[in-house]
């Protein structure tokens, strides 16, 4: 191997057996992104397209520049940074195992938002300085995220799934049932609402959930989290993880269009850049 450059075998299976190299073929590439964006780095997935394709020429164009809002139309495209190839690239050594992961659109091959990722949902309204978190109180490091996001004021959805016949969370139902509670809490005492959710996080196996209300009415929080008042709320709660597809955390939702996940507990300080518009941190 040899960095941008092809490597082929000659003579294969003999003493004259030797490495050849050329040039790879030209395959251009059109991405589209949003200058303002704050997480829209598209950096990691063309390096990573590379790998397959050494050859890759990438151009960019800018949401919402008309050249980029027509390919967005013909595309129909509903989230960026997009990635573009031409029909050449079928004749690209690496296309046939990956070609899953592109959706053909007349001569264009789109990479699917699966391989990809999605940083900026379009077609959303936009509502500046707001936060929505996706997170689910039963992973590790939910306090941590928690106790990290509470100043930005962020507006939790639980990691549950409306199934038609009730919820479903990967904690099975003591999950689901402590997310009942939890919506619950914020209704009846939403200025007790976050301590609660961070003292559940810290020992969420125990039973003992009466001991993180902090003198709220628990008889108060069970006959709602057992009736169809609990089921409604949590319902309200989760409607937006169905609605932009978020099925793990955590992960965020800035200005309720531009999206993107950490690595665990973020880092306070990579946070404050982001909210305020500035490069993306490493950390994420």
């Amino acid at each position: 191997k040899k960095e941008a450059l092809v490597g082929s075998c000659q003579n294969p299976g003999t003493l004259k057996a030797s490495c050849s190299f050329k040039a790879p073929n030209k395959v251009s590439l059109v991405v589209i992104s949003v200058k303002d964006c704050a997480v829209c780095n598209a950096e990691p997935v063309i390096n990573s397209l590379k790998k397959k394709f050494p050859g890759i020429d990438a151009s960019y164009i800018y949401y919402p520049d008309a050249q980029a809002q027509k390919k967005v139309r013909e595309l129909s495209i509903q989230g960026l940074p997009a990635y573009i190839f031409g029909k050449e690239i079928e004749k690209e050594e690496g296309f046939a195992s990956i070609k899953n992961d592109f959706l053909q659109i007349g001569n264009d091959y789109l990479l699917k938002p699966q391989a990809s990722g999605l940083a900026y949902l379009l077609n959303r309204q936009i509502k500046k300085g707001r936060l929505d978190l996706f997170f689910s109180l039963f992973e590790k490091d939910a306090s941590g995220i928690l106790a990290v996001t509470q100043e930005f004021k962020p507006n939790p959805h639980f990691l549950a799934v409306d199934n038609g016949e009730g919820f479903a969370a990967k904690g099975g139902a003591p999950e689901v049932e402590e997310y009942l509670r939890g919506v619950c809490v914020q209704k009846y005492y939403p200025q007790k609402f976050w301590d609660y959710l961070i003292c559940r996080a810290k020992n969420i196996s125990s039973s003992y959930w009466e001991d993180c209300l902090g003198g709220a009415d628990p008889l108060k929080v069970k006959s709602c989290a057992r009736g169809l008042e609990g089921a409604k709320l949590l319902k309200q709660n989760i409607s937006l993880n169905k609605e932009i597809q978020v099925y793990f955390g955590p992960v965020y939702l800035l200005d309720n269009h531009e999206i993107f996940s950490s690595r665990g507990v973020p880092v306070k300080e990579d946070l404050k850049r982001i909210t305020r518009k500035s490069p993306q941190a490493d950390n994420f």
